[in-house]
């Protein structure tokens, strides 16, 4: 007697390019009945990794099976990192759980252009060594960035400054090649970003010019990033519109949004007022007129805002917003965002916090 054996498919694409959504469709054909998937990820294996991964939800994992999924706990140790692309401490939702979780790292090594308050928070007992690397414009190589219209252009670098400051993908690559000398990857190749170039024009859809744009020195647009005639990457080439639901609303409660203002970027603050909103402080909270009179506050009053993650004081600032809505300024009212995430892609909850305001 012969026994049939399972058919295996091998599906390979970057993370959140949409692979479960495909299984999920091909589980609903005739083709797919019976379908159950192996995940090779290699972080999507352990509880809790779920920021960053793009892991099935369990109303997917329950569509269709997983394995090798959730698999192993997640111990919550870390004896050594190394933190790169800005402030990762004034980052990350919930500052006391964030302070806390970076104490608790052994060992810290901070690749930064400028000193910031993740240098001096969360800091614990361990040891920590801050290197300055170069900025975009400071940079041995040419790099490339992409401006707000969608342009991806060469920056040429080339300016120095001060003499013993190194690029953060040579830094990256002397680790890499110090601590993994048998490893199957040139570090060292990676440590040039014509390389960089090469691997990430081969591997991510619509950026296949960047091979050559050291060579060429012509800006390209991404594609499909910006549309010219009404053609979309669906099955029948229209747009869909989906319907997002509004997260439920408590009596009592308003939803906060944290935000940023016009002189600050990323978590650096350049500008102490916004002039995007009246020159509004960073201690202001941003309210209905209606629910500011509902609570009995008026214009510049102190006010104490509540959510379940935290508190924060501010001063209480009229402005054009929806009912039962409520603004204030990132980083800041990190202090008010828990660690809740959005099912799907994993977003921690900035734009959506329940908060209760009162007088101070």
């Amino acid at each position: 007697m012969t026994v049939p054996r399972p058919r295996v498919a091998a599906l390979a694409a970057p993370t959140a390019a949409g692979k479960t959504a495909a299984v999920l469709r091909l589980a609903e054909t005739p083709a797919g009945r019976g379908l159950e998937v192996v995940s090779a990820d290699a972080l999507q294996v352990y509880e809790g990794f779920d920021v960053g991964t793009a892991k099935p939800t369990p109303a997917e994992r329950a569509r269709v099976p997983h394995h090798l999924v959730d698999l192993v706990p997640a111990a919550g140790a870390i004896d050594a990192a190394v933190i790169m692309g800005g402030n990762l401490w004034a980052a990350t939702p919930d500052t006391a759980f964030s302070s806390r979780a970076m104490a608790n790292i052994g060992f810290k090594l901070f690749l930064t252009t400028t000193l910031n308050q993740g240098h001096v928070h969360g800091v614990g007992e361990g040891e920590m060594m801050i290197l300055p690397v170069t900025a975009r414009d400071e940079e041995w190589e040419p790099t490339t960035q992409e401006s707000m219209f969608n342009f991806v252009r060469l920056s040429d670098g080339g300016i120095r400054r001060i003499e013993t400051v190194r690029p953060e993908s040579w830094i990256l690559g002397q680790l890499g090649q110090r601590m993994l000398p048998q490893s199957p990857i040139d570090f060292a190749a990676f440590s040039g970003h014509a390389k960089l170039r090469d691997a990430i024009a081969a591997i991510v859809p619509g950026m296949e010019q960047l091979a050559d744009i050291d060579v060429a020195k012509r800006e390209f647009h991404i594609r499909n990033r910006v549309l010219h005639a009404p053609s979309f990457g669906t099955a029948d080439g229209k747009a869909h519109f989906v319907v997002t639901p509004l997260p439920e609303q408590a009596p009592g409660r308003l939803m906060l949004a944290s935000m940023r203002s016009e002189g600050q970027f990323n978590s650096i603050i350049y500008e102490e007022t916004d002039s995007y909103r009246g020159q509004a402080g960073r201690e202001s909270i941003f309210l209905n007129a209606d629910d500011m009179a509902a609570r009995g506050l008026v214009e510049g009053q102190a006010v104490m805002v509540r959510s379940d993650a935290g508190e924060m004081r501010g001063i209480a600032t009229r402005f054009d917003l929806p009912p039962g809505s409520v603004l204030a300024y990132y980083p800041e009212a990190n202090v008010l965002v828990g660690q809740a995430v959005d099912p799907r892609s994993k977003t921690p909850a900035f734009k959506s916090v329940p908060v209760e305001v009162s007088a101070a």
